[in-house]
């Protein structure tokens, strides 16, 4: 069975992939990054 999707703050974020905020919020928006 698969784990369900979870919630990570912004702050686990930038630390786990040390991308800066901007690049993940564009990432977003191209669809590019898990959101």
């Amino acid at each position: 069975m698969r784990e369900p999707d979870r919630i990570i703050r912004m702050k686990t974020v930038l630390v786990r992939t040390e991308l800066s905020r901007s690049t993940i919020y564009r990432k977003i928006a191209e669809g590019t990054f898990p959101a």
